[in-house]
């Protein structure tokens, strides 16, 4: 009985190990001012400004069927009045 617990013990060790959770990495856009921690390697999308609208930065992870996003624009706001 001891050593049926202690096999069924070591298999549950093992298996939790390697659903472990990957570690955070900090991803820095310091043009834009901020930064962010991420599972996974971002795909980074920047959108230069042009015509009168606002450029645009978009970074994006999918980590375990979970997507990550942060999205931010440069604009400038005109006072009315």
């Amino acid at each position: 009985m001891r050593a049926t617990t202690s096999a069924l013990l070591a298999v549950l060790l093992l298996a939790l190990a390697a659903c472990s959770v990957p570690p955070l990495k900090t991803y820095a856009y310091p043009v834009w001012g901020f930064s962010i921690s991420l599972r996974a390697a971002p795909i980074v999308t920047e959108t230069p400004g042009a015509n009168g609208r606002p450029g645009g930065i978009k970074v994006e992870a999918l980590v375990a069927g979970r997507d990550f996003l942060v999205a931010a624009a440069n604009g400038r706001v005109t006072a009315v009045g």
